[in-house]
């Protein structure tokens, strides 16, 4: 039989807070193979949240057969996420966190608006997708 084994990173955090940035990590989906259980593919998200506007990457990796070789039924969200993110790696973590806090940025302080002086203006919640495409380190990313 197999046992569960837990991995924890410095990169880990599910939520964490950055400059008035919060940033939530979650896996939205995951493939695994039906004979055995194993988990082939995490679907995973970043949530980048600043004042009242969030912005999103999301994006997959792809593990070679076996790795990791903790089963479906066993599996957390927190470990996934931590394999998410030694997958990715800290350099391009914090170049997905800043491309977030850019578009942030520029939804908190719009250059251009629109509107008439004379209409009331209407507030309307904007979620804006950045898509990232992950590198290659001996796991593929799709």
């Amino acid at each position: 039989p197999l046992i569960p084994v837990l991995l924890f990173s410095p990169l880990s955090p599910k939520t964490m807070t950055l400059s008035a940035t919060t940033f939530t990590w979650s896996i939205t989906d995951l493939e695994y193979k039906t004979e055995d259980g194993y988990i082939v593919r995490p679907f995973w998200q970043l949530a980048g949240t600043q004042g009242p506007h969030t912005a999103y990457v999301s994006g997959s990796l792809s593990f070679d057969d076996g790795t990791p070789s903790v089963p479906f039924e066993f599996v957390t969200e927190e470990i996934v996420i931590d394999w998410v993110l030694n997958a990715i790696g800290t350099v391009e973590v914090e170049n997905i966190k800043t491309a977030l806090g850019q578009k942030l940025e520029q939804l908190n302080n719009p250059v251009f608006s629109f509107g008439r002086p004379w209409v009331a203006p209407e507030v309307v919640p904007i979620q804006e997708n950045i898509t990232v495409i992950p590198f290659e380190t001996g796991m593929s990313a799709q």
